[in-house]
């Protein structure tokens, strides 16, 4: 092989290959919030309706894509990445590691909610209930009161999540709710961290209104992403805590009109504040 490098160690030669120069030499970087979501459009429903296989195909693009853009470790908070991520493990796939958080358990009617959708079909397919055949398999589920909280961290778990995402406040992307709005009581909140801890899983918790962070650093909290309307006082708090803040915040440029034709209309009601 002409113009080639050889790696040896210990008098043994490990790899060969071929020899080039560039400009910068960067570590892996990490990206600590992202979905693998699989879908072509910002669309909960779609999550919902698409066929995991369809969705899991995508995925598998999305690992290859990411990695060559030089992240090497992604923390997935709410995809189908954790069925995947086994596929990473064995050597099968190409991909950065994967921590991957299953589905982002929120409250029935809030941000994770497909509402637009039936709600017996969306509780079919992303409840906590025993009834249903694949309970807490999606990319969100849907739980209400201390006792659904837990089972919901469980299956996540039973999944093979590596952290738990739990969503604590309104977001851009549902229909009705509003970012500022807290969501889940401070019982369920804690009910959903000490079952993450127990577990020795950390938790990201969206939240984009101050009641929300508040309420999700007291509770537990490892990380709050977002975090769009924080101040003084609640950073102050994560810092007594020791909670890191995921901003999510990215330069401001123009949007591909491809995607803002393809974004739901709630998604520009808050966009300019939020910008995820």
């Amino acid at each position: 092989m002409p113009n080639a490098a050889v790696g040896i160690s210990m008098h043994q030669a490990l790899w060969t290959a071929p020899r080039t120069c560039v400009r910068y030499l960067l570590p892996g970087l990490w990206d600590c919030h992202t979905h693998f979501a699989g879908t072509l459009v910002i669309d909960f429903p779609g999550f919902i309706q698409t066929h995991p296989a369809t969705l899991g195909a995508a995925v598998v693009r999305g690992f290859h894509d990411t990695l060559m853009a030089g992240f090497t470790s992604v923390r997935d908070v709410g995809s189908y990445a954790t069925e995947v991520s086994p596929l990473v493990d064995a050597g099968i796939l190409l991909s950065p590691n994967i921590f991957g958080a299953g589905a982002a358990i929120g409250i029935t009617g809030g941000s994770s909610d497909a509402r637009t959708l039936l709600g017996d079909f969306v509780m079919s397919r992303r409840s906590t209930s025993p009834n249903n055949p694949w309970p807490g398999v999606a990319t969100l589920v849907n739980t209400d009161g201390v006792d659904e909280c837990r089972r919901a961290v469980r299956q996540q778990i039973r999944r093979g999540a590596k952290c738990i995402k739990v969503v604590a406040t309104g977001g851009i992307l549902s229909t009705t709710d509003d970012p500022l709005y807290r969501q889940y009581s401070d019982e369920e909140l804690h009910a959903l961290m000490d079952e993450a801890h127990l577990q020795g899983r950390a938790v990201a918790v969206h939240a984009h209104g101050k009641m929300g962070i508040m309420a999700a650093i007291r509770a537990g909290a490892h990380t709050i992403e977002h975090g769009s309307y924080i101040d003084d006082e609640a950073a102050e708090l994560m810092v007594a805590r020791k909670v890191t803040l995921v901003s999510t915040r990215k330069l401001k440029g123009p949007t591909p009109s491809a995607q803002v034709n393809a974004a739901p209309s709630c998604f520009f009601r808050f966009h300019d504040t939020v910008m995820l």
